[in-house]
């Protein structure tokens, strides 16, 4: 294999993973997430994507507490807005679509650890 085929850029982890290229580059920097500096630029293992995925969001059968719209989601945390609809799509976020066809991510959501380290401080 060609050591260029074991590498990503933050970039391409950050779209895999639905986050932003500046959330990917603060975990680097932090050890959040393993990735090696060459030159200016870090690398990512490819294998980092598949190893580092959060477990599938629990399902609840409570009353539906408080929703947030897509991209409010996002403006709360680090994801995208696409990275919010795909986290949904993958079970990683508690939510679905509304009668109106659209979607809405449950505040339970917001006590998942792995969404947790993503939330913005104010």
């Amino acid at each position: 294999m060609d050591s260029k085929d074991k590498f990503i850029t933050p970039k391409q982890y950050a779209e895999a993973a639905g986050l932003s290229v500046g959330k990917v580059t603060q975990m680097l920097r932090d050890g959040e997430l393993a990735g090696e500096k060459v030159g200016n630029r870090w690398q990512i293992p490819a294998t980092a994507v598949s190893t580092t995925a959060p477990p599938p969001a629990p399902t609840t059968d409570s009353a539906p507490s408080q929703r947030y719209t897509v991209p409010a989601f996002a403006d709360m945390t680090y994801l995208t807005e696409p990275g919010v609809k795909r986290w949904l799509s993958e079970g990683r976020l508690v939510g679905g679509q509304d009668a109106a066809g659209q979607w809405y991510v449950d505040a339970a959501s917001l006590e998942r650890p792995d969404v947790r380290r993503l939330l913005r401080t104010p």
